[in-house]
């Protein structure tokens, strides 16, 4: 992780503001997200992992190796270079293959102006994934990959909550597999962008 931070933070100045969405004219002075902190957790139940995302690049590598990154590019524009260098939280949730979770998993971050989020939904299993963000921050640059394999499901509900002076940049991408499918449903309160 440490090299993947310093590799994204050397690329910072080379990178411009995102060609889409509306202009954003905001400064980034780096020294002001470097102090990072985070909450460890670990859920594994029976058929799927849920862990904070430093747990599971710690503790899963061969996982994280084969989804981190492989939606979202470190480097695709100035606040995914960001995101890269600073981000202090974010959850990695794995469920295996063939199993059918019959309740969701509740993710509540009241820390998350920058956050890394890895689902993966593997062959022929099922989840519902409930994401709840609070945040009175000035800005907020998260990303979050879903993974959804052949033959799986997945609904994901995304819900947003930030001061209303925020500028939020927020970056998902699902890539859903033959016979997979994915609802999505994405909720943001608050924001002045």
């Amino acid at each position: 992780v440490k090299d993947y931070r310093l590799s994204a933070y050397k690329q910072i100045d080379e990178h411009n503001h995102p060609s889409f969405g509306p202009e954003i004219k905001l400064d980034i002075e780096l020294d002001n997200y470097l102090e990072n902190k985070y909450i460890p957790f670990e859920v594994e139940g029976d058929g799927f992992i849920a862990c904070d995302i430093h747990t599971a690049f710690n503790k899963y590598p061969g996982l994280m190796e084969k989804y981190y990154g492989k939606l979202i590019d470190s480097d695709e524009n100035r606040y995914t270079v960001l995101n890269s260098t600073v981000f202090e939280s974010g959850y990695f949730i794995y469920v295996y293959k063939d199993q059918k979770l019959d309740f969701p998993i509740f993710n509540k971050n009241l820390n998350c102006d920058f956050s890394k989020n890895v689902i993966v939904v593997d062959e022929n299993s099922e989840l519902n994934v409930i994401d709840y963000c609070h945040t009175n921050s000035i800005f907020k640059s998260d990303c979050t990959e879903i993974f959804v394999e052949k033959g799986a499901k997945c609904r994901y509900l995304n819900i947003n909550n930030n001061s209303s002076s925020s500028t939020i940049v927020s970056l998902k991408r699902a890539r859903v597999e033959e016979y997979g499918s994915m609802d999505w449903i994405n909720i943001i309160e608050g924001s002045s962008i």
